[in-house]
């Protein structure tokens, strides 16, 4: 994990000092501008753009008795709940805008295996997953209505299971077996904290809304996932945890995503399975539900 997160931050700051050297801001198509005047100042606020409908910015100049004017700016993302969070930088070439970015992202959704084999079976509206991606970089050319983001965070999933205990069997190898005869209050879940990263196409639609599709890659964090059994017999309350092992190092998919004023619907397929070892539960992963851009 520290490797690609080294690797974003290391990009960030090499593109932000050099993009300091050009403080030229260009918009496209801009929604609404507003230019409020008094007597000691002057007021610019830009609000939408043709690549970014939540886009805003503003200009403030005080004007003095001298010919020198200071400039203070804002240069940030505003969304549809009125949150403004900083963008790192924002660079605009002959061919169209580089920008990079430090906003939040957040995706939360139902998850449903596409099969079964080797017992493991999910109840679906118990299965969720909620990711975080934080550090974005986007390319949009230049008077075109798409662009393409590549944006890099966290995930969480937890998988509600119902067709039997997961227990290590075969030399520690992850399997799924029933549970004892007669007992009851049986419950297995399994968790994981995954980074990965997000290569998307967005085309605008109108003056708010966009349509993407783009790519999927994941990787578990293997100290961090972990199961979790429990049933009851005669004897009494039985707990068993542990970690899954034979977890798949990489994961990749696609991803269909619907965007109207900083508030979407996504779709993701994962075609790669779950587990690396054919002896261990083998299941790809489709999900769904709400995307919130901050």
């Amino acid at each position: 994990m520290e490797k690609y997160l080294t690797v974003f931050i290391a990009v960030l700051i090499a593109a932000n000092v050099q993009a300091q050297q050009n403080d030229t801001i260009t918009v496209d198509e801009p929604s609404r501008v507003s230019i409020i005047r008094n007597e000691s100042s002057q007021n610019i606020i830009i609000d939408g753009s043709r690549e970014n409908p939540d886009f805003h910015y503003e200009q403030a100049i005080e004007i003095g008795d001298t010919t020198r004017i200071d400039i203070a700016k804002s240069n940030s993302n505003r969304t549809a709940l009125g949150l403004n969070f900083e963008i790192i930088e924002n660079k605009t070439q002959g061919w169209g805008e580089l920008g990079f970015y430090l906003k939040p992202d957040l995706e939360i959704g139902f998850i449903r295996p596409l099969n079964g084999s080797n017992g493991m079976d999910t109840r679906f509206w118990k299965s969720y997953e909620v990711s975080m991606k934080f550090l974005e970089i986007r390319v949009t050319p230049k008077s075109a209505q798409w662009w393409i983001s590549m944006k890099y965070g966290l995930g969480f999933s937890l998988h509600d299971i119902a067709g039997g205990m997961m227990t290590p069997v075969n030399s520690g190898i992850t399997t799924i077996q029933p549970y004892p005869a007669g007992s009851s209050n049986q419950h297995t879940s399994m968790s994981l904290l995954t980074e990965g990263i997000d290569l998307t196409g967005y085309y605008k639609i109108g003056t708010s809304s966009c349509i993407g599709l783009g790519f999927v890659w994941e990787q578990p964090i293997h100290a961090t996932s972990s199961y979790h059994t429990s049933f009851n017999d005669e004897t009494g309350t039985h707990s068993i945890s542990g970690k899954p092992s034979e977890l798949k190092d990489n994961r990749f998919g696609m991803k269909v995503i619907y965007s109207f004023a900083g508030l979407g619907l996504y779709a993701k397929y994962m075609p790669t399975k779950l587990f690396d070892n054919p002896k261990c539960p083998q299941v790809s992963t489709l999900s769904f539900g709400l995307k919130l851009n901050f």
